[in-house]
């Protein structure tokens, strides 16, 4: 539960640098129009984008940048990493304990 809870905050501080980093120029240049040609899709999705990225191997700190820079509410972000990342330490650490006695 720790390790969830630690993980979702530290994903959080993420969402916190790729906010900070939407606001360089060289970021705005580079993934501006592509941002607001997307708006409303990253709008409607962004929360499975974090939940994807929650589960998934992918570094979750990347995904929770991404949603930083693209401007997803920090709200959308923090309640798609506690409800997904949470869980998923809870499913590691089953499949560590109760798996072991099988090899």
């Amino acid at each position: 539960m720790v390790l969830g809870i630690v993980s979702s905050i530290a994903g959080m501080l993420g969402w916190g640098i790729g906010r900070r980093l939407g606001h360089l120029e060289f970021v705005k240049r580079n993934l501006g129009e592509f941002k607001e040609d997307h708006r409303e899709f990253i709008r409607r999705y962004g929360y499975w984008a974090v939940a994807i990225g929650s589960i998934t191997p992918f570094p979750f700190s990347l995904t929770c940048w991404a949603a930083g820079v693209m401007g997803l509410r920090g709200i959308t972000v923090f309640l798609a990493a506690l409800t997904f990342r949470i869980p998923r330490f809870f499913l590691y650490y089953w499949l560590i304990a109760y798996t072991g006695n099988w090899f």
